[in-house]
């Protein structure tokens, strides 16, 4: 029977220290931000630092959603410092997924806790920049959904620097019917009120928290290699990428993370990448699709989604329709055409002009619209000649 405890404790011992190896080992990998190999790791351990480790490797993954889990689990840990980190993290995950109410009630509840450690500063800095990042809708919305009485009156006294007067009233008003003590009403009244002959406005454009994660989404289409066409998507896509990396090096506190979806050249596998793209990944913004009739449809999901579309290429004249969120980089062929006459009367000051074009081609708008506009300009079109030039091999 001896030797059997003896046994045991030896196999016991020698598994600790196995998981302890495991452990650094995966810690040495954190530490290098080698992050996916690191999370591999410390998804195979079970203890507490484990899994929150494993969570905070996901979470520099980008993969928020899946690090949730894991941090959700060591909130309960017999670990002060554990849960500490967690609910940090946890603030951080929420906040990339625009869960803000989620993010400031984890943050206040860390600033409201007895830890004292440098942790304790980062998450009064980050609260402090979440609550002047928010947009007054944001805040509305927060202050229906937020738990904590002290994150509600943050919200509002914080808004004091950058909206006009009405609508502050308005968000102090909703707040303080939240507030069911009379006499604590009264304090919050007495610290919120403000003398509007001395309103100023600041924070109209207010700077991104520390730490912010820009998702960009990129929908372009593939081909194969040794199509001519592969080149435009490939340069457009490699440019991003240099800019991105630029982006990375020059800003310490700020990142932009790229995330590809192919087009397929096709209005519906356009529509379906962009719905993944903002509702899986959360995107800030996203660049394409290269061709017009698919940034057409994609136009209106980035309206109805409310995200900024930047079209490289398309140049339709759909694009210029009553779209808040589509921003077109190349322009149509009536605004090609008229800034080719500015140049040429403005620029070359020529004042005799010969037009040719092929009536059936896309380049027909662009001839007109140079004609009326050199004409509206002082220039003489001495020859305007229109024809099916292609049908006869120009």
């Amino acid at each position: 029977m001896k030797k059997i405890s003896i046994v045991i404790l030896l196999f016991l011992v020698s598994v600790i220290s196995l998981q302890a190896q495991n452990f650094d080992e995966a810690m040495a990998l954190y530490n290098d931000e080698e992050f996916e190999e690191a999370a591999n790791l410390f998804i195979g351990l079970e203890d507490d630092r484990s899994v929150l480790f494993a969570g905070k490797s996901l979470l520099s993954l980008g993969q928020n959603t899946a690090a949730l889990g894991y941090l959700n689990q060591v909130l309960t840990s017999d670990l002060e410092s554990i849960q500490h980190e967690a609910l940090y993290s946890l603030s951080i995950a929420h906040f990339r997924l625009k869960n803000y109410s989620t993010s400031l009630d984890y943050l206040r509840t860390l600033l409201e806790s007895n830890n004292r450690t440098g942790l304790r500063s980062d998450a009064q800095r980050l609260y402090t920049q979440q609550m002047n990042y928010l947009s007054m809708s944001e805040r509305f919305e927060i202050l229906r959904k937020v738990q904590s009485p002290a994150v509600r009156f943050d919200l509002v006294n914080s808004s004091k620097t950058y909206t006009d007067f009405d609508t502050y009233s308005i968000l102090m008003s909703e707040f303080l019917k939240t507030v069911p003590d009379s006499t604590q009403k009264t304090r919050y009244l007495q610290q919120l009120e403000i003398d509007t002959r001395l309103r100023q406005f600041f924070n109209q454009y207010p700077t991104a928290p520390q730490g912010i994660v820009y998702n960009i989404g990129v929908i372009l289409p593939t081909f194969d290699e040794n199509d001519p066409d592969f080149t435009i998507p490939r340069n457009i896509y490699y440019g991003m990428i240099i800019a991105a990396e630029e982006f990375n090096i020059t800003n310490a506190n700020r990142k932009v993370r790229l995330h590809f979806k192919n087009s397929a050249e096709n209005t519906d596998t356009t529509s379906a990448a962009l719905t993944e793209l903002v509702w899986a990944n959360q995107i800030d913004a996203v660049v394409g699709p290269l061709f017009s009739e698919p940034a057409e449809r994609m136009a209106q999901l980035a309206e109805e989604y409310r995200v900024p579309m930047i079209a490289p290429l398309a140049n339709s004249d759909e694009l210029n329709l009553d779209y808040n969120y589509t921003f077109q980089l190349n322009p149509t062929f009536e605004i090609h055409g008229k800034e080719m006459a500015r140049f040429a009367v403005e620029e070359l000051e020529l004042d005799s002009i010969a037009i040719i074009t092929d009536s059936q081609s896309l380049g027909r708008a662009s001839a007109l619209s140079f004609r009326y506009e050199a004409e509206k300009l002082g220039a003489h079109i001495s020859y305007y000649f229109e024809d099916d030039l292609a049908s006869v091999g120009y």
